[in-house]
């Protein structure tokens, strides 16, 4: 039987609620713009992204009342924070990530409701640009696994896995098909983060070790052979207390090849080279109790940043030198050139 998924269109409301998650938007001087999708409900945030119709697209886990069987979401919000539209899971209970084909099909992973026959398996649902279900493909694991993200580079999908019974990123083509697995960090490293430079052709992987050890980004090509590796801790001086699942999040390559993500123990959104040399970073407000699940830049070069149930505080770090600013700047008002998206219609 062919599926629907729901599709509810509505205006924004001005909600707010201790349990809320969000979506700030900065400016590259650390200045916060607007506040995007506060939901008023104990959801989860798990990623942000900018779609090929250049609107924001978040994805949740939804648990209103704790409980692991709630369905999870998605939502669009215009580039000023209006919400147009949300996609409403049939049975899945997180939605990690979502990324979009040349023919503006949507690809979205995520984790089977726990009230499922076993074995609970990760998966992923691909749905066309007006919202109707197409297929599920690419099934795998228990109730610890799951996909982490997901990258579409020139029709064929790049996914990564995190979980007990494998840590493998895999290769689909858009019908479903699975053209490799490869890992070449071995079984103790999880696959988060994808990010993907399309002047050099290389792939970026946030494959930090299972609690306290090494903190890797590993880089391959788009056959999966293994180019190198940047050490995370080295980068950022060894002074890194926490464990390396909760270090980073999010990975983007600017159209320069330099990557940036978001360090979650300084609050800080950092540049780094292809060699694995921190080149700026950019503090963006200590929160208040929540924790940030994923950055992306918008069209107009400003960070989108995700987090759960946060907000900035009052005061800020100073402003840095004019200087450093413009260069950080020129790199990432190039970020989304290096994503190589055509507008479509979704939603």
């Amino acid at each position: 039987m062919k599926k629907i998924i729901t599709l509810i269109i509505f205006s924004l409301c001005c909600v707010t609620s201790a349990n809320s998650a969000v979506i700030f938007e900065y400016d590259f001087f650390g200045d916060l713009i607007r506040t995007v999708g506060r939901t008023g409900t104990k959801d989860y945030i798990n990623s942000v992204h900018v779609g090929p119709d250049n609107n924001i697209y978040t994805t949740f886990s939804f648990y209103p009342s704790g409980s692991v069987n709630s369905r999870g979401h998605i939502q669009k919000h215009s580039q000023t924070g209006q919400l147009l539209g949300s996609i409403n899971s049939t049975d899945l209970n997180r939605i990690m990530s979502l990324d979009f084909d040349s023919g503006g099909n949507l690809y979205v992973l995520g984790k089977e409701l726990f009230d499922k026959i076993p074995p609970i398996e990760a998966r992923i649902d691909k749905y066309d640009q007006y919202g109707n279900y197409v297929s599920t493909f690419g099934k795998f694991g228990t109730q610890v696994d799951r996909y982490n993200d997901i990258r579409i580079i020139n029709d064929l999908i790049y996914t990564s896995s995190f979980g007990g019974s494998t840590d493998q990123m895999k290769i689909f083509d858009t019908t479903g098909n699975l053209i490799k697995s490869f890992s070449p960090t071995g079984s103790s490293f999880f696959h988060e983060e994808i990010a993907y430079d399309f002047n050099s052709g290389v792939l970026y992987v946030f494959t930090p070790k299972n609690g306290p050890g090494d903190i890797l980004i590993s880089k391959f090509g788009l056959d999966g052979n293994i180019l190198g590796v940047i050490d995370v801790r080295t980068m950022l001086g060894g002074n890194i207390t926490v464990g390396g699942l909760d270090l980073l999040a999010g990975l983007e390559v600017g159209s320069n090849g330099n990557i940036f993500s978001f360090n979650k123990f300084s609050n800080e959104l950092i540049e780094f080279d292809a060699n694995g040399n921190l080149l700026n970073s950019l503090y963006l407000g200590e929160g208040t109790g929540g924790a940030t699940r994923d950055f992306t830049f918008n069209i107009n070069g400003n960070i989108l940043l995700a987090r759960d149930d946060e907000r900035p505080s009052g005061s800020a770090r100073p402003v840095p030198e004019p200087s450093t600013l413009g260069l950080f700047g020129i790199s990432v008002a190039g970020t989304l050139l290096s994503k190589n998206r055509k507008n479509k219609t979704l939603m």
